[in-house]
C-alpha cells in the first residue's frame, strides 16, 4: 500500500486468490486492479467432482479412499475468494479462451476480460529429436499427477495401449497411495526432475498426453510443442493448439475421443512428423518475450481507457 501512495500508481497487477485481503484498501486509494486468473474458475472443477467420483467408483475405489471430499472443500474456499476478487477487479487477464469462456459462464462480463496466452523459452543446444522408428512410442504426462489433471484417464490410456507405447509420468504424485497402487501398473513413474533434466528426457519422447479437466494454460504444452512432441491435450488444458495442425485437442473426460486421437497419432508416422514440425513453428510465436509484449500492450490499452 505504501508503494501505491508514494508512486501514485493507478494500476495494480495481481494474481487470483492472492489479492483479496488488500483489495478494499487498494480500491479506496483509487487504484484499479488487473487480476490474472491463472487457472480456470474453481467452480468449473467443483461441478465436475460428481463425475470424477463416479469414475473413481468404477475402479472399485471408495469415496473414503479417493480423497475427493477433501479436494472439494478446498476448492469451495478458493472459489469464494476468487469470485470476490472478480467483483473488485477492473480487468481480468485470462491465459486461454477456455478460462475466459468459463468466467463468462459464471456471469463475468466479456468486456472485463482479455486473453493473453503464455510463452516459454526453450534453449535448444542439443541434437534434434529422433522420431520413433521401429520402436514403441514414448508417451509423457508432465505435471502433478492428480484428479484435476486427468491422471485416471492417462492410466486408462496406458492400460489399453501398453503393447504399442511406453507411458511415463513426470512430476509429483498427488493421488492417494491406495488409488495410485491400483491404477499405475502400466505407467513408469519418473518423479520430479529438475527443469534441465526434464527437457533432456523429453527430447527423447514422441507424444505428450494431458487429459486435464481444469487449467489456465498449461505451460508444459508450450514447452513440449517447442521440443517437437505431438501434444494430445484436452480443451480444458487451455492450449494454443489448432487441432489437427500443430497438436490434437479432445474434450476432457471423453475417453473414446481421447483414444481415437491417440490411435490416429500412433498409426501414422507422417502425421506425427507433420504435427511436430507445425508445433515447433507455433512455439516460435509464444516465447517469453512475445508474452511480455502482449502483457505490456494489454496494460497500455487498459491505461489509455482510464484517461477517456
Amino acid at each position: 500500500m505504501q508503494a501505491i501512495k508514494e508512486t501514485g500508481a493507478n494500476i495494480l497487477y495481481g494474481f487470483d486468490t492472492a489479492l483479496l485481503p488488500i483489495l478494499s484498501v487498494v480500491n479506496e486509494l483509487g487504484c484499479n486492479v488487473i487480476l490474472e486468473q491463472c487457472i480456470a474458475p474453481r467452480m468449473q472443477l467443483i461441478k465436475l467432482i460428481p463425475a470424477l467420483e463416479q469414475r473413481v467408483a468404477r475402479k472399485g475405489i471408495s469415496p473414503g479412499e479417493s480423497g475427493l471430499g477433501a479436494v472439494l472443500g478446498y476448492l469451495e474456499v478458493l472459489s469464494a475468494i476468487e469470485q470476490a476478487e472478480w467483483r473488485r477487479s477492473a480487468l481480468i487477464v485470462c491465459p486461454s479462451r477456455f478460462v475466459r469462456d468459463e468466467l463468462i459462464g459464471l456471469g463475468v462480463s466479456e468486456s472485463k476480460t482479455v486473453v493473453i496466452p503464455y510463452g516459454v523459452n526453450i534453449t535448444s543446444d542439443t541434437k534434434p529429436r529422433r522420431p520413433a522408428e521401429n520402436r514403441k512410442l514414448k508417451v509423457a504426462f508432465v505435471g502433478a499427477f492428480s484428479y484435476r489433471k486427468g491422471a485416471i484417464d492417462y492410466c486408462q490410456l496406458a492400460s489399453k495401449y501398453r503393447m504399442h507405447s511406453e507411458f511415463h509420468t513426470f512430476g509429483s504424485i498427488m493421488l492417494p497411495d491406495a488409488v495410485m497402487s491400483r491404477l499405475s501398473s502400466d505407467i513408469i513413474v519418473r518423479g520430479h526432475l529438475s527443469r534441465e533434466e526434464l527437457f533432456r528426457e523429453l527430447r527423447e519422447f514422441d507424444v505428450l498426453v494431458l487429459p486435464s479437466y481444469s487449467e489456465g494454460s498449461a505451460t508444459v504444452i508450450y514447452e513440449c510443442m517447442a521440443l517437437g512432441l505431438v501434444c494430445i491435450v484436452s480443451h480444458a488444458s487451455g492450449s494454443v493448439i489448432t487441432s489437427g495442425v500443430d497438436g490434437v485437442i479432445f474434450d476432457a473426460g471423453d475417453e473414446n475421443e481421447m483414444h481415437r486421437a491417440f490411435e490416429n497419432v500412433l498409426a501414422s508416422p507422417s502425421l506425427r512428423r507433420s504435427i511436430s514440425a507445425a508445433a515447433i513453428e507455433t512455439s516460435k510465436e509464444n516465447t517469453r518475450d512475445s508474452y511480455g509484449v502482449r502483457v505490456v500492450n494489454a496494460i497500455g490499452k487498459f491505461s489509455e481507457g482510464l484517461g477517456q
